[in-house]
């Protein structure tokens, strides 16, 4: 599960600290009312920078809404790819989370590349016993090793790296402090956040907008070494799409930015041309299965699961 919270990608960022929020409320996370509309189809690619150099892409798409024991879900994927012109990285990871419309996870699922298997990680939440089942295992090319399978306690709701992300969106647009729990590295932690309910101006593809902004720091470290601050810019209408963030991973601070999207109407935000007349570039990926093994090991593989999930 190590590089998933790098999902927070989305709020993100580099202050480092717990910002002072003593005049905000403090909100239920619980119980709190999502300010957000989802949509089937949307389909967001961002490049995250390092400096001067483009590190990656994060592709989130929202590909289908369907239910988990009776329960409406929107079934959320995020691809995770490095630049394959830097040597020093090598990241090609797939996650999808099952969001209800409360906004908390419900299921989630995640194939991570390693340098000679694949690491495979599920968790099922059912709220209505206040269970959730952990399975891990590592898939060699020959041998399956199984890590963990077993079920625990919940307390309460909780997000994981991709639901948490959809989470800021819904939520972003209140004003207030939060104390989100989150279930990641097999135990439970916490992120707090500070909602302003206004917007402040940044600017996004060389326009200067005025974006519904958050911060707050991570009570753990999450994927690809993230942790402490974070900060995020998102759209004032009702899908509220996270367009800048600044976050702290492994590698130093990093920015990410909007690159391209599908499922989004921008003419409400955008007025430049350039910015409403974005080409799609299609990423092509192999359906169904992993691709066979090289010699060489994980070498060229992708996995986009079926339609039909095993939920």
């Amino acid at each position: 599960m190590k590089r998933l919270m790098l999902l927070l990608v989305w709020l993100i960022v580099s202050s480092g600290f717990w910002a002072n929020t003593d005049a905000q409320p403090e909100l239920d996370p619980q119980t709190l009312q999502p300010i957000f509309k989802w949509r089937v189809g949307e389909d967001l690619v961002y490049k995250v920078k390092w400096s001067f150099l483009t590190i990656g892409t994060l592709r989130f798409r929202v590909v289908e809404k369907t239910e988990i024991n009776g329960y409406p879900v929107y079934r959320c994927r995020l691809h995770i790819d490095s630049n394959p012109d830097l040597l020093f990285l090598n990241i090609h990871d797939l996650y999808e989370s099952y969001v209800g419309e409360d906004m908390f996870s419900h299921a989630f699922e995640s194939w991570e590349r390693r340098s000679d298997h694949i690491l495979y990680t599920r968790y099922q939440m059912d709220y209505s016993r206040m269970k959730m089942h952990i399975f891990m295992q590592k898939w060699f090319p020959a041998d399956t090793v199984t890590l963990v399978d077993s079920v625990i306690t919940l307390h309460t709701k909780v997000q994981e790296g991709i639901s948490i992300f959809y989470y800021a969106r819904a939520m972003a647009k209140h004003k207030g402090r939060l104390a989100i729990p989150v279930w990641a590295y097999l135990k439970f932690s916490n992120a707090k956040m500070n909602l302003y309910g206004s917007t402040r101006q940044t600017s996004v593809r060389g326009e200067t907008l005025n974006l519904y902004y958050l911060d707050g720091n991570l009570k753990f470290v999450g994927i690809a070494g993230l942790r402490e601050g974070f900060k995020g810019w998102f759209s004032p209408d009702s899908q509220s799409v996270p367009l800048k963030s600044y976050l702290k991973a492994f590698i130093g601070n990093v920015k990410v930015e909007i690159e391209r999207w599908r499922g989004w109407d921008a003419r409400g935000v955008f007025t430049k041309p350039e910015n409403l007349s974005i080409p799609w570039k299609e990423e092509p990926v192999a359906s169904g299965k992993f691709l066979p093994f090289t010699k060489k090991g994980l070498k060229d593989w992708f996995f986009v699961p079926e339609p039909q999930s095993g939920f």
